[in-house]
């Protein structure tokens, strides 16, 4: 009867234990997720800002905006095209997100303006002024900073 007793309760100790082990893991996991999106957030935001100052140093200096990115790197005043952080437009709710350099390309222009839609028509940052860029290849991408974006203007 002992040995039996004993195994029993083996079992129920290592289920019990397996699960605290998986409830520990999701609870870590969600945790872990979050921070992850917490800071590829405030890594964007930070890249974000990092543009809106070379773009006014380089207006400041030059008397206009530069036609591509391109040409702040080969001046010197960004190490790469990918210091910015971008929002893309084509979807009906913008968001922030990072992307590889090889899938950012060759901006055709960059415009200040204060009235951005999507391909829908909605009007995603009324009356407030922002940097877009235009992409050879069709896509259209808004730099959102109103305070740096009005010293463009």
């Amino acid at each position: 009867m002992r040995p039996t007793l004993s195994i029993m309760g083996l079992v129920s100790v290592g289920v019990l234990i397996g699960v605290l082990l998986i409830m520990c893991f999701l609870t870590f996991h969600c945790i872990d997720q979050r921070h992850i999106e917490t800071a590829a957030w405030i890594l964007c935001e930070a890249r974000q800002q990092a543009i809106y100052r070379v773009l006014v140093k380089y207006k400041e200096e030059n008397g206009v905006l530069p036609s591509e990115l391109s040409v702040l790197v080969e001046e010197g005043y960004l190490e790469h095209e990918s210091t910015c952080c971008p929002v893309d437009l084509r979807k009906s709710s913008a968001k922030l997100y990072q992307y590889s350099p090889a899938s950012f390309g060759r901006p055709e222009s960059i415009i200040i303006s204060g009235d951005v839609g999507n391909h829908t028509g909605e009007k995603l940052f009324p009356n407030i002024p922002v940097v877009i860029v235009t992409m050879g290849d069709g896509r259209t991408w808004c730099m959102l900073s109103p305070k740096d974006a009005r010293t463009l203007r």
